[in-house]
């Protein structure tokens, strides 16, 4: 993907538009899987940090 974003950049200048809605298309899908399981990876990390 950040291959793809390359190619708003070109020799006479920045396409900013498309680099920045390229770059939101590839930031949002992980934000929401760490929205979505936040509540196991918490549950996650404070298990581990207990010895039983």
């Amino acid at each position: 993907m950040s291959i793809g974003l390359y190619h708003f950049i070109g020799q006479y200048g920045i396409r900013w538009n498309m680099l920045m809605a390229g770059s939101m298309i590839f930031a949002v899908p992980p934000l929401i899987v760490a929205l979505i399981a936040g509540r196991a990876i918490v549950t996650g990390l404070t298990a581990g940090a207990f010895k039983e």
